[in-house]
């Protein structure tokens, strides 16, 4: 395989020297340059999201530009099948990168360039078609389309594109080698920030080539979905099991980046300030956006509020039957009957969890001056039914350090114990009919109904059994 070469943007390209084995890049200096903290010292803020799809370009302004927004540089896996839809960019100013080469045939040429307006902001894409669509009548790769695709969004236009080849990509492989893709790099200033959906396997031999496409004095990023778990690993076991050098640091949010667990989103840099990552809002995708701030900066939470300002009902995929609040405040499932005790107001917290304030029975009859009671698990007792207090009761307040204590239900705004209140929060998993699965962020086990009418409502071990999926209901 070729070490690589590089391009000029104008027309007429020159050929300049190679960054190193294994990379090819495309130089934009027909245009200033435009950055803002030029020369970049690998210290902006930056995001990786696999977004499972744009869902028809919704993603684009729904999801990447709220990101967009804090992160000058946001790494975008499964974008969909190309970039922002054509009335969000600005005509007249798209354009073809031609990718050098020499590389395996058959593979795209070109990065496409386009102009993305966001909220009257300037967003610069590069888009690289990485999904085969592989003919499965006649065995070719079409190269055009499809979902796995890369796109990195940048507030200045990128210096320099480069790709980094995949060593493993092989399309006459039948054991799917013809799915490895290639790193899409953009380099702004002295640091190349490169967007990676590794398939696990790849993670070394892509970051082998990174290094060596390194030029003297070059910073440089690696982020996205590695396909590589580290979750339950310490930092020097994640070190170890990624191959990194003393000099590189890795930068990893320590808790699950996607749905069905698992810490696969984060990222490797060298030269740079090292990073805090941090999940703070969930999105529509099966994977969490993961963002970076440069040390001691944190990650910024989003703000707590409700999804929306009516109550829902929530019905049992398998039952049909809704949660109940009965007269002793213990949740139960009981056929639709549209009343109060059926009906939950859904918050989040710290952007990707869910609470649920529901209508107490006993703050009916006056019981309970606060009206309202969050459902929660105790983690200790993971398997006791789950029951409705006073949302304000501090005797209802269950606290870590305390395990003698039995209280299952939490203050839904507590932040006194050491979990944070994270009884009472759960993660929304979704499937693709729209129906949820609830994880409980503590005991880390879903919510699942009794197995008759009435019956007390429990967690237990998550399945895609769909006794533990419910449906939103008005």
């Amino acid at each position: 395989m070729a070490a690589g070469s590089s391009s000029r943007l104008r027309q007429g390209a020159d050929l300049g020297a190679a960054p190193g084995p294994g990379g090819s890049t495309a130089r934009a200096d027909d245009r200033p340059t435009n950055t803002a903290s030029s020369p970049n010292n690998g210290s902006l803020p930056f995001a990786t999201y696999n977004m499972q799809g744009s869902d028809n370009g919704l993603r684009w302004n729904g999801e990447v530009g709220p990101l967009t927004m804090h992160h000058e540089v946001v790494a975008l896996q499964e974008s969909g099948n190309g970039p922002p839809p054509a009335a969000h960019q600005r005509h007249g100013v798209g354009e073809s990168i031609r990718i050098p080469g020499p590389f395996p045939a058959g593979l795209p040429d070109h990065v496409n360039h386009t102009v993305w307006r966001y909220r009257h902001h300037t967003r610069q894409v590069y888009f690289l078609q990485a999904d085969p669509q592989r003919d499965s009548a006649t065995g070719r790769d079409r190269w055009r389309g499809g979902r796995v695709n890369l796109a990195v969004v940048t507030h200045t236009r990128a210096d320099e594109v480069r790709i980094i080849e995949n060593p493993l990509y092989n399309r006459d492989e039948t054991r799917n080698e013809y799915r490895y893709r290639r790193a899409l790099g953009i380099r702004i200033g002295n640091t190349v920030y490169y967007n990676v959906h590794a398939r696990g396997a790849d993670v070394a031999p892509l970051l082998r080539r990174i290094r060596a496409a390194a030029r003297a004095g070059e910073n440089w990023v690696m982020t996205g979905d590695f396909n590589l778990d580290i979750r339950n690993r310490t930092d020097r076991q994640a070190r170890e099991s990624l191959h990194l050098r003393p000099d590189e640091q890795l930068a990893r949010p320590n808790r699950s980046t996607h749905q069905r667990g698992g810490e696969r989103d984060y990222a490797i840099t060298r030269g740079t300030p090292r990073f805090n990552a941090d999940i703070p809002a969930g999105r529509g995708s099966d994977h969490y956006p993961v963002q970076f701030e440069p040390a001691p900066t944190p990650v910024p939470a989003a703000p707590d509020g409700p999804v929306h300002n009516f109550s829902s009902a929530f019905e049992n995929d398998r039952t049909g039957l809704v949660l109940d609040v009965d007269n002793n405040n213990r949740v139960t499932t009981r056929l639709q009957a549209y009343n109060a005790r059926q009906r939950f107001r859904v918050d989040t917290v710290r952007g990707h969890w869910y609470r649920f304030r529901g209508n107490s029975p006993r703050a009916a009859s006056g019981a309970l001056a606060a009206g309202e009671a969050c459902p929660g698990v105790n983690p200790f007792f993971p398997m006791s039914p789950i029951l409705m207090l006073s949302c304000e009761s501090p005797q209802a307040q269950w606290h870590p350090e305390d395990p003698g204590e039995r209280a299952v239900l939490h203050d839904c705004a507590d932040r006194g114990s050491k979990t944070d209140g994270t009884g009472h929060r759960w993660q929304a998993e979704m499937y693709g009919d729209g129906t949820l699965r609830f994880r409980n962020e503590t005991a880390h086990l879903c919510l699942v109904p009794s197995a008759r009418e009435t019956g007390y409502a429990t967690i237990g071990t998550c399945s895609d059994d769909a006794r533990q999926r419910w449906a939103i209901g008005p």
